[in-house]
């Protein structure tokens, strides 16, 4: 029987996480997981069943929905929730992740490093997150949200704020990935232990 430490280097998880895992149980990972992104990370990993994980990544990125500017990356997200929720096809989710995709690089290619109201970087981040929670194979849409939130406090409060933001951000999606996956995560690493 594998360890929780040798199933995370199997699956080349970062040195970070794997120093912060130590000796814990997958149950206490769960419990005590302070970044969402590396919730996520997990679940795709492991193979949390497509559409279960959908429905966090979505709610990850509706943390930083306010710095959506374009209507499908709003969208995307919504679509996503409904995704997750039962209520879409795999064909309108595709179309709606298409959508966010082209809609982000649209904001990349006006990225300018700030404007009076909001940083454009920050909305790129947030339209990026966005494309993210709708893709079926991509598990950033956590650390994009993060990111934008740092970023437009970044450029509209100060230094310390900026660092606030990103760190509630992040323990906002680790709640929000504990709410949504957080069993089935503890359910799969343990099949996967006892193989």
């Amino acid at each position: 029987m594998k360890t929780f430490q040798e199933l995370l280097a199997e699956n080349g998880a970062c040195g970070a996480a794997r120093t912060w895992a130590a000796d814990k149980t997958i149950e206490e990972v769960v419990a005590e997981c302070h970044r969402g992104d590396w919730l996520l990370w997990l679940a795709y990993r492991i193979g949390i069943d497509t559409r279960q994980l959908i429905l966090p990544k979505a709610h990850c990125a509706n943390t930083v929905r306010h710095l959506m500017k374009d209507v499908r990356s709003i969208n995307a997200v919504d679509i996503a929730i409904a995704y997750g929720e039962g209520r879409a096809t795999d064909e309108e989710l595709r179309k709606a992740a298409c959508a966010a995709a082209d809609a982000a690089e649209i904001m990349c290619s006006t990225l300018s490093s700030t404007n009076e109201e909001e940083c454009t970087s920050a909305l790129w981040l947030a339209a990026e997150s966005a494309s993210s929670a709708a893709y079926l194979f991509s598990y950033s849409c956590a650390t994009y949200s993060a990111q934008a939130a740092e970023s437009y406090a970044y450029h509209t409060l100060d230094a310390d704020s900026a660092a606030n933001a990103i760190h509630e951000n992040i323990k906002q999606t680790a709640d929000i990935c504990r709410q949504y996956i957080g069993q089935a995560i503890i359910e799969r690493v343990n099949e996967l232990l006892n193989q």
